[in-house]
């Protein structure tokens, strides 16, 4: 009863973005506002083995509409093997608002110690205020940053993201499903819930976020866009989490399942961390209204779901073979799991169809067809991610 319940709220949701999205005015933050002047901005590029591709994302940023002359750049490698300093070094030359942070690996014994790849010393080491944060390879659009800054205008904005496409999403079938999701998830679901002030729960590659509020979490360089505890925190905080669909970016996703299996799980397990961190503090905070902490709360109980859901599935399949059920009722069994997985996990073919409508691009809708295998996919990393979440908080045991 209580997962038909949570069903048919999600279920109710989800029409509801997408209706918001296709029918209705489209929320464009801060689009009266306009920059007298470009202020300084911070941009923090942490690179590691990037040599094929830095230089894209050096070009995308030099690029930009943004004054030069109020930009600064910090090009933090840490221990590159490859030429990525050399190139780093040749952009240097030419432009003066470029600073490298170099970390060498540390020796201990016969024994190699990890990079501290914590943000903090390299935001102490900013000059602005507001930071954009870019993973190495991806590639921005020309007024990415300058809509970032527009967003901060607000003091209530804490953290701001934008769109992003998939650079490579037609190389095989993997890239190609992924890149379907991705226009769901921002061109619907992401927007849908911006047009009603709902929670963002996106960090991705690129992502504005003020001085003061990552000082206050420990980043790390290369798995912020997988950390989501630091998103909860700031929005149950009082502050603003802002989409902005217009400020766009190219990223390369992952071409093969094992690389995303690790994302996934690792994207799964800060989810769980955070529910279990920030469930009762999201019910007692006094900043946010009745309405978005319901909003909250279900995405942070998003992560449980995959688990209680493969187990409803299994169940219905083993009443089905025991002949105890029809096929529609499987049926129903397996579009509910579909259905409640979209809600913080992946977008719905409610989402999906939409976004490919705004898009003009129809014929992607029919590769929706081999999602059943994305969606176990994606289920059992979750399932994964829960366990290595309780395992981390509360220090149990596995075998």
């Amino acid at each position: 009863m209580i997962l038909f319940i949570f069903t048919l709220i999600m279920l109710i949701s989800e029409i509801l973005y997408c209706i918001t999205r296709l029918l209705f005015k489209q929320k464009i933050f801060c689009g009266d506002m306009i920059l007298n002047h470009d202020k300084l901005l911070s941009v923090i590029v942490p690179t590691k083995d990037n040599e094929s591709d830095i230089g894209y994302t050096l070009e995308s940023i030099l690029e930009s509409n943004y004054d030069s002359r109020s930009l600064e750049i910090i090009m933090v490698d840490y221990d590159s093997k490859d030429e990525t300093r050399k190139v780093i070094r040749e952009y240097k030359k030419n432009n003066k608002n470029i600073k490298t942070i170099f970390y060498e690996d540390k020796l201990r014994g016969e024994s190699k110690e990890d990079i501290d790849e914590s943000l903090e010393p390299i935001i102490d080491i900013a000059a602005s205020d507001n930071i954009v944060i870019i993973r190495a390879g991806s590639r921005i659009g020309k007024n990415v940053l300058k809509q970032f800054m527009i967003a901060f205008e607000d003091s209530y904005v804490g953290i701001c993201t934008g769109r992003e496409m998939a650079l490579n999403g037609g190389e095989n079938i993997l890239t190609r499903l992924l890149n379907l999701n991705m226009s769901g998830f921002y061109q619907s679901c992401i927007q849908g819930e911006s047009n009603i002030n709902r929670l963002i729960l996106n960090s991705g590659n690129v992502i504005g976020i003020r001085k003061k509020i990552a000082k206050e979490h420990d980043l790390n360089c290369f798995n912020y866009r997988d950390d989501l505890s630091f998103i909860y925190s700031t929005y149950i905080s009082g502050w603003k989490v802002e989409y902005i669909n217009s400020a766009e970016s190219m990223v390369e996703v992952e071409k093969d399942w094992k690389a995303y299996s690790k994302r996934i799980r690792e994207k799964a397990t800060s989810q769980n961390k955070s529910m279990f961190k920030y469930f009762f503090k999201t019910i007692i905070s006094t900043k946010i209204s009745f309405a978005e902490k319901l909003d909250v709360l279900m995405k942070l109980l998003s992560g449980i779901v995959p688990l209680l859901y493969m187990m409803g599935v299994m169940c219905f399949i083993a009443l089905f073979l025991t002949c105890n059920l029809g096929s529609f009722s499987l049926m129903f069994a397996f579009s509910s799991f579909s259905l409640m997985l979209s809600y913080g996990v992946i977008p719905s073919i409610f989402y999906v169809c939409s976004s490919q409508v705004i898009e003009g691009n129809t014929k992607e809708i029919y590769l929706y067809s081999l999602n059943i295998i994305y969606i176990f996919f994606v289920g059992w990393n979750y399932i994964m991610g829960l366990k290595d979440a309780i395992i981390g908080e509360f220090g149990k045991n596995w075998t």
